[in-house]
């Protein structure tokens, strides 16, 4: 009886303690945490070309460097130089903003609603809230650079590794996994295709998307086009809305202040271009039956960008969507 009872509290001792140890685990890494989900969402979008590059390149470790390389290149650098940007623009902005004069609008507006309305004290205000919250978050990276450089050395650091043992991972995941293993790869396929179709189907088309309208911007002479194309790509996230919340108050403006020419080029390209680029990109991207639904991306990107600040703009909605899958997984085995 006496062994019975030892032997049942050691197990249970054993159970506490390892999950003691799992949350002091999860505890130390808390602050690395969403640099550790950004290497593993980066990594998983170049996998792909790893693995091309290592059938040339036998070495995984020499593979993993050259693919750290190009990301900094492609990525990580042209992203520092673009927030110095949107800091510089946003000076700009807001002396444009200041001296902006909507008198004309303001009395279409009164007409149609039958009342005054000051568009200029609203669109300034609007305007100047929008530049003071781009030019303090900006500054407030620039400042807090050696923070961000350490996150910035885990992340790479991080995806050396991911890299590097990538299979590993995935093999050691799946055999500590407490689904079956005759439901494992069922399961590990619904997941690559959901995280496949909200990374490529969000993030990389809002990307190309934005880089297009951005194009359009500078052509058609639409001032701080930095900041307004970074809206335009946050804006291609979201559906239905999308990125006419940026291109189209841009041609408005440009026609109402007289140049014809810029803005009614801009409103036929946003129509003809940024809006239909989106039709183009995502089936080339993913299959039709791989979208995430909508209530999920709008969801997940305003909740995510609360929860974890910019990059909840993606770990938000895979959030939603991977608990999508579980529910969808578990109710055809519960059938």
């Amino acid at each position: 009886m006496k062994n019975r009872f030892l032997k049942k509290y050691s197990k249970h001792s054993l159970i506490l303690f390892f999950i003691l140890i799992i949350l002091l685990a999860f505890y130390t890494i808390l602050s690395y945490l969403t640099a550790i989900i950004a290497a593993a969402i980066i990594v998983y979008i170049f996998y792909p070309e790893f693995r091309k590059l290592n059938k040339h390149i036998k070495s995984r470790s020499i593979c993993a460097l050259i693919m750290l390389a190009v990301i900094l290149l492609i990525v990580i650098i042209p992203l520092f130089l673009m927030i110095n940007a949107l800091a510089v623009e946003a000076s700009g902005l807001y002396q444009n903003i200041k001296g902006l004069d909507l008198t004309p609008i303001s009395g279409l507006i009164s007409r149609f609603l039958g009342e005054n309305v000051d568009v200029n004290t609203y669109i300034k205000d609007v305007g100047e809230s929008l530049v003071s919250f781009i030019a303090r978050s900006a500054s407030d990276f620039l400042f807090s650079l050696p923070q961000k450089m350490l996150i910035l050395f885990v992340t790479i650091f991080v995806m050396y590794y991911f890299f590097k043992d990538g299979d590993k991972i995935i093999a050691f995941l799946q055999k500590i996994s407490p689904i079956h293993k005759d439901h494992r790869s069922e399961l590990l396929e619904e997941f690559n295709r959901v995280i496949h179709a909200t990374i490529y189907g969000v993030l990389v088309s809002a990307v190309i998307q934005g880089l297009v309208g951005t194009l359009g911007l500078v052509i058609f002479k639409v001032s701080s086009p930095i900041i307004w194309g970074s809206m335009l790509t946050i804006t291609a996230m979201l559906p239905f809305i999308g990125t006419g919340l940026v291109w189209v108050p841009a041609a408005l403006f440009k026609i109402f202040n007289g140049d014809f020419f810029n803005g009614f080029g801009l409103l036929l390209y946003g129509t003809l271009i940024i809006s239909t680029i989106d039709n183009v990109i995502k089936p080339k991207l993913i299959s039709k039956k791989s979208q995430t639904h909508p209530i999920l991306i709008i969801l997940g990107i305003f909740g995510g960008m609360k929860a974890f600040g910019i990059i909840g703009i993606i770990i938000g909605p895979l959030l939603l969507a991977t608990l999508s899958v579980l529910y969808n997984f578990y109710m055809n085995k519960q059938k």
